[in-house]
């Protein structure tokens, strides 16, 4: 079991590698919150990222959207490219896609992962992040990561 824990945290580690790099590349200036694995609203391997802005947090704002932000409010940012999609699957090498692969339709080993995702990401980028599980609320104050200032998240979009 060791030796599963110790791949899947090689896993989590190089998602977040990769989710670094592609928030330092994107165009988004001043990143304000990442959410985790929205594709289908639900976390998946690998996963997409969506990168939203301070100009995103000033859209929502100027809509008094207020606690109701919800992962739709974020997708409807990228035409207005106030939000950038990031795919993972080109950052990635053959072992972690294999492991992705592998970890996808297995639920504990699936959510060690984004247990471990969510730490190393909400350690190392200066922004609000969130991992979608598909469960629950839509609503993106319920999909922060644990350790998450939410007040200051709910402040940063009334």
């Amino acid at each position: 079991m060791t030796e599963d824990v110790e791949k899947l945290d090689a896993l989590a580690d190089a998602l977040a590698g990769a989710l670094r790099a592609a928030v330092a590349e994107s165009a988004i200036a001043e990143p304000f919150l990442l959410l985790v694995g929205a594709a289908r609203n639900r976390l998946e391997l690998p996963p997409t990222g969506w990168l939203a802005g301070a100009e995103w947090r000033e859209h929502v704002r100027a809509g008094q959207r207020g606690e109701r932000v919800t992962m739709d409010d974020l997708r409807d940012g990228v035409p207005r490219g106030l939000v950038q999609r990031l795919e993972l699957g080109d950052r990635l090498d053959s072992e972690s896609v294999g492991m992705c692969r592998a970890t996808a339709s297995q639920p504990a080993r699936l959510g060690h992962v984004r247990t471990q995702l969510s730490l190393l990401l909400r350690e190392h980028l200066d922004c609000f992040v969130a991992v979608d599980t598909g469960h629950g609320d839509d609503t993106l104050t319920h999909k922060l990561v644990a350790g998450t200032d939410v007040e200051a998240f709910r402040r940063a979009v009334a």
